[in-house]
């Protein structure tokens, strides 16, 4: 694919004229951002994307992970602060 040279912007140019970049895209003109002579990005406008791409996903909540209560069968450790307290206890012995 062969990208026309007016398309391509040095960064440091689109960073001094970002609002003028910034209309080319949003008035459908793809634009592509260089660094130091690399291709590096591409500005395009948001119709020619993936939609379901763009959604951002929720992570579930931590209590649906199988380790999520992976003790609670355990009858010494029914009450969490008190476990710890003994446990901690037996190194901090003097």
């Amino acid at each position: 694919m062969e990208i026309l040279s007016e398309k391509i912007i040095g960064k440091t140019q689109m960073r001094n004229n970002f609002s003028s970049f910034y209309e080319k895209a949003r008035n459908g003109e793809s634009l592509f951002i260089s660094d130091r002579g690399d291709i590096a990005v591409a500005l395009v406008p948001i119709d020619i994307l993936d939609k379901e791409s763009l959604i951002i996903k929720k992570t579930p909540p931590i209590s649906s992970l199988p380790i999520f209560g992976m003790w609670k069968d355990r009858k010494d450790m029914e009450n969490s602060v008190k476990y710890v307290n003994k446990v901690r206890k037996s190194y901090f012995r003097r």
